[in-house]
């Protein structure tokens, strides 16, 4: 399959590969960012058992 693609585009396998490679650190980081922003939004979960323990 590579051996395929690289016969006279080699160059769009090497754009792919480096497009993925700036990519993929990059939404890894927007995704932490994202889940990390919602926590400091809504403050840390609560579990029921968090919520009720005040209570008895």
């Amino acid at each position: 399959m590579i051996e395929m693609l690289t016969g006279g585009s080699g160059w769009i396998v090497a754009a792919v590969v480096l497009t993925a490679v700036f990519i993929v650190p990059v939404l890894i980081v927007w995704a932490l960012e994202d889940r990390g922003s919602a926590e400091a939004d809504h403050g840390p979960a609560v579990t029921p058992a968090d919520s009720t323990a005040g209570t008895r």
